[in-house]
C-alpha cells in the first residue's frame, strides 16, 4: 500500500491539521482534544473532513501515528478506541503500540477495519467532517513521565506502514486518496500533558559523540505589541567542541499578531558575530507561522566558537513584534518546527579540524518551555451567560504576574458601529500560581446582542484585550413594572418596566390623594424593557416631601395585551 499521508499531531486545544488539495478529492484531518483523563490516561480524537467541493463515501481508511513513547515512564502503553461517528462498519480496527527506538520514537497504530463491502460506504458531504475515532492512551505505571506526547508523522517507511483513506465518488468503485495532491501537513503546536514545562531531552551528533540540549527560555512581552524568547544550546555531551554556524527556524502561533505584520529582531547573543545568526523574518503562509533565524555563511574553520563540556550559551534573545496595537490574548507556542534539516540546525567543526558537520539530530526530539504565556495573564476562559435582562461574565485565570486590574467593556453586537465601552473595573489578584476565579454582572440590559472584552492591564500601564464573548437579552415575556430605585428618592428615582409587545403606554404621577400631577410618558414604545428617570426638578413646580402614587398602563395592537399597574413611591427632602 503506498505512502499516502503524513499527520503531525502536537498536544493543544487545537492540535494538529491537514490542509486539502484543489484537486477533486481531499481530506483534512485533525487531531482535536488532546485531554489529559488522569495521571496515567490520555485521550484524543482524530477528525476527517472532505476538504472538496464535492461529495464521496468514506470505504475504510488506516492511520499510523509517532509519538514520543518516553511519557509512558517505562511503563507499557495500551491503546483503544472508545468511540466513532462512523460505526463498527466504517471505524478502524485493533489498535497497537509499537517502536523501539532509544530516543522515543513509538507508533501509535489504527489498522484498516475490514471492507464494508463495495457500495456500502459512509457518505461525507463536501465540506462535513467526521470523528474517525476517539482513542484512549495508558500508561500501566502510576502516571506519564513530563514529556510531550510529541505524536509526529512516521516517516513513510516500511511500505504500507502510513496513514491512507480509500474513498468513492458517486458510487464507483472506492478508490485511494493520492498523494501527495490529496494531502499536505500543517502541524501546529505542543503543550506538556501536564499543562507544566516539560523536560528537556538531549538531540546528539553520532559522528563524533557530540551532544547538544537546546532550548527555548523565558517567553515574555515587554510591551502590549512586542514578546522576546531566548534560544539557548547547552554542551551535554563528554568533550568540548566549536560551534560554527546554525539556523532556527521555530513554529509560533500567529493568531497572536492580531491582523498586524510581524518583525522579528535579535537583541543579544553570547556567539561572536560571525558565528551568529542571519536574517529574522516571520513567515504567516502556514499554520501555525514560523520564526525564522537564517544560518551565516561561516567563519572558516579558524573560527570555530569553543563550547566547553556543561556549557550553555544564548544564542539568540529575540524580540518578536506586531504591527497592530497588542497581541491577542492567546499563547504563543514557540516550539521547534524540526531538529535538523529545515528546522534547528547547527553545524560544528569535526574533531579533525578539516570540515564542518551538521549535527545528527533528525530523529531526536526536543522539548521547549512551552507554559510562559504571552502577556503575565494567562486567561484560561471567559464566558457570558444571560439570565432575565442580565448578563453574567465568569472568567478564570491559570496565573497572574504584576496584573493590576481588568476592565470589562461592552458593545452591542447588532449594531453598525461596534464600540466598546467600560463598564466596570475588577481588582485582580496581583501574583498568582494558582488558578483565580472572577464574575461580574451586568444588570439591567435591554433587548439585544451584546459583546464583552476583558482589558487586562499590567501594573506597568501596558495591557492587551481578551477574546470576545457574546450574549443575548431576549424580548420579556409579560407586561411588570417595578418598584422604583431608590425609594425613598431624593432627588431623583429610577422606574422600570417592560413590554412583552409593542403598546402605547402612559406613565402618570399622582399625589396622595389622588389628584394628577403628571404625564410622564405618553407615547407608542417598542417591545422590550424601558426606564423613566425621574427628578423632583423636572416636574412642573416641583415636588414637595411626602408620598405619592405612580400608574402605567399598557396596550398593544394584540387583543388582551392590555396591562395596568400602581405603586407608591416617597420623597424625602
Amino acid at each position: 500500500m503506498k505512502n499516502l499521508l503524513s499527520v503531525i499531531v502536537f498536544v493543544g486545544l487545537v492540535l494538529l491539521a491537514l490542509a486539502g488539495s484543489t484537486n477533486a478529492q481531499s481530506v483534512l484531518l485533525t487531531v482535536k482534544n488532546v485531554t489529559k483523563v488522569d495521571a496515567k490516561n490520555l485521550t484524543f480524537e482524530v477528525w476527517a473532513k472532505n476538504n472538496s467541493a464535492v461529495d464521496y463515501g468514506y470505504y475504510t481508511g488506516q492511520f499510523y501515528l509517532n509519538y514520543n513513547k518516553l511519557i509512558l515512564n517505562s511503563g507499557t502503553g495500551t491503546l483503544s478506541i472508545t468511540a466513532s461517528d462512523l460505526g463498527s462498519s466504517f471505524q478502524p480496527s485493533v489498535t497497537s503500540l509499537a517502536g523501539t527506538a532509544a530516543n522515543g520514537a513509538g507508533q501509535l497504530v489504527f489498522p484498516a477495519n475490514a471492507a464494508p463491502g463495495v457500495g456500502t460506504y459512509y457518505n461525507m458531504a463536501a465540506g462535513s467532517e467526521v470523528m474517525v475515532l476517539r482513542a484512549n492512551l495508558v500508561t500501566s505505571v502510576a502516571s506519564f513521565a513530563r514529556y510531550t506526547p510529541d505524536i509526529t508523522v512516521m516517516p513513510g517507511a516500511p511500505a504500507g506502514s502510513t496513514t491512507n483513506l480509500n474513498i468513492s465518488v458517486g458510487g464507483a468503485d472506492p478508490t485511494l486518496l493520492v498523494p501527495p495532491s490529496d494531502y499536505t501537513t500543517t502541524p501546529t503546536y505542543a503543550y506538556a500533558i501536564d499543562g507544566s514545562n516539560p523536560l528537556l531531552a538531549t538531540a546528539s551528533s553520532t559522528a563524533d559523540g557530540y551532544q547538544v540540549q537546546f532550548t527555548i527560555k523565558n517567553v515574555t512581552q515587554t510591551m502590549p505589541n512586542k514578546l522576546t524568547y531566548e534560544i539557548y544550546i547547552k554542551n551535554t555531551g563528554t568533550a568540548a567542541y566549536k560551534y560554527y554556524t546554525g539556523q532556527y527556524f521555530l513554529y509560533f502561533n500567529k493568531s497572536i499578531l492580531n491582523a498586524g505584520t510581524g518583525t522579528l529582531a535579535v537583541l543579544a547573543s553570547d556567539l561572536p558575530s560571525a558565528n551568529a545568526t542571519g536574517s529574522a523574518t516571520v513567515s504567516v503562509t502556514g499554520t501555525p507561522g514560523q520564526l525564522r533565524l537564517s544560518s551565516k555563511a561561516g567563519p572558516g574553520l579558524s573560527g570555530g566558537f569553543p563550547i566547553a563540556i556543561g556549557d550553555e550559551k544564548l544564542v539568540a534573545r529575540v524580540e518578536l513584534t506586531t504591527s497592530a496595537v497588542a497581541f491577542t490574548a492567546e499563547k504563543p507556542n514557540i516550539m521547534p518546527i524540526t531538529v535538523g534539516g529545515t528546522g534547528i540546525s547547527l553545524s560544528y567543526i569535526n574533531a579533525a579540524g578539516t570540515g564542518t558537520t551538521v549535527l545528527a539530530a533528525l530523529n531526536a526530539t526536543v522539548y521547549t518551555d512551552l507554559s510562559n504565556p504571552v502577556l503575565p495573564v494567562e486567561l484560561q476562559n471567559f464566558a457570558a451567560t444571560t439570565k432575565a435582562r442580565d448578563i453574567e461574565l465568569k472568567w478564570k485565570t491559570a496565573t497572574e504576574v504584576n496584573v493590576n486590574r481588568f476592565e470589562v467593556e461592552r458593545s452591542e453586537a447588532n449594531s453598525t458601529a461596534r464600540t466598546f465601552k467600560m463598564v466596570t473595573k475588577v481588582n485582580a489578584a496581583g501574583n498568582s500560581n494558582s488558578p483565580k476565579d472572577y464574575a461580574y454582572t451586568d444588570t439591567k440590559l435591554n433587548t439585544g446582542k451584546f459583546s464583552y472584552r476583558l482589558k487586562m492591564i499590567d501594573n506597568d500601564g501596558s495591557f492587551r484585550y481578551s477574546k470576545e464573548t457574546e450574549s443575548e437579552v431576549m424580548s420579556p415575556k409579560n407586561f411588570e413594572m417595578s418598584q422604583n430605585y431608590p425609594n425613598p428618592f431624593n432627588p431623583s428615582t429610577k422606574i422600570d418596566y417592560s413590554l412583552p409587545v409593542d403598546a402605547v403606554v402612559t406613565l402618570e404621577l399622582y399625589n396622595i390623594n389622588g389628584q394628577k400631577i403628571s404625564t410622564l410618558v405618553n407615547a407608542q414604545q417598542t417591545a422590550g424593557y424601558h426606564v423613566y428617570s425621574l427628578n423632583y426638578n423636572s416636574v412642573s413646580q416641583g415636588l414637595a416631601s411626602g408620598m405619592y402614587v405612580y400608574r402605567l398602563s399598557a396596550q398593544g395592537k394584540e387583543q388582551g395585551s392590555k396591562f395596568l399597574s400602581v405603586k407608591k413611591m416617597i420623597l424625602l427632602k
